[in-house]
């Protein structure tokens, strides 16, 4: 073969290269790419995940101080009872507030709508001080003041329990309406990049025969 046909061969050879080269590349960026939006929409899962179990405990929570609001009045006659009930109640009261505060945080985080927690937590506090000033009126060596503390606020739980239950399913909504937005972002995103490197890859292969062609033209010049 001539030093000339060598020559004419040089652009046809750095062109498949080039080829190969954007070949490589296009599959490299594939992978990094289908590798970090599946690292993302798993961490996000898991971080509406965690919401979805900060509301589930908040309603356990809450259930909880109900019940030992029961147990105050039925069981809390003498000073030690008494006490150790409403150190209970406190405690998960405490624990509902700050769970909803954390809610709101991780939704804010994750960009989702949150308006409804400082109402759902401001509903759940003025329950608090209402279960305070009918526990004030209770008249412990009458036996029916129980009965008489709690119709003060009988029921007034049941909205509150529901409302704190449908916060946890609007974030489980959330999470499968995401999962699903994500797998077929996915699924579009694989169908794009694929059709791309079948094309790259066509046309380093027409590339290849193009030189094969050439060398043989050159080798019989």
């Amino acid at each position: 073969m001539s030093n000339p046909a060598r020559t004419n061969l040089l652009p046809a050879a750095a062109f498949v290269s080039l080829l190969v080269l954007l070949l490589g590349v296009a599959g490299l960026f594939t992978l990094n790419l289908t590798h970090s939006r599946s690292v993302a929409a798993l961490d996000r899962q898991a971080r509406l995940d965690e919401v979805r179990t900060a509301a589930l405990e908040a309603k356990v929570d809450f259930k909880i101080q109900v019940q030992e609001w029961k147990n105050i009045l039925l069981r809390g006659h003498n000073a030690d009872d008494h006490a150790r009930y409403v150190a209970s109640f406190d405690q998960h009261e405490a624990a509902v507030q700050v769970g909803l505060a954390s809610i709101r945080t991780q939704l804010d985080g994750l960009e989702l709508d949150a308006a409804n927690i400082e109402p759902l937590a401001a509903s759940h506090r003025a329950l608090g001080a209402d279960y305070r000033a009918a526990l004030a009126t209770w008249q412990r060596n009458d036996p029916a003041g129980a009965f008489v503390v709690d119709a003060a606020v009988r029921g007034r739980d049941r909205q509150l329990g529901e409302n704190i239950e449908a916060l946890a399913d609007r974030v489980a909504e959330a999470a499968t309406r995401e999962l699903k937005a994500s797998g077929e972002a996915a699924v579009a995103l694989y169908a794009g990049l694929r059709k791309a490197v079948l094309v790259i890859a066509a046309l380093a292969v027409i590339g290849a025969l193009w030189l094969v062609v050439l060398a043989n033209r050159a080798a019989r010049a």
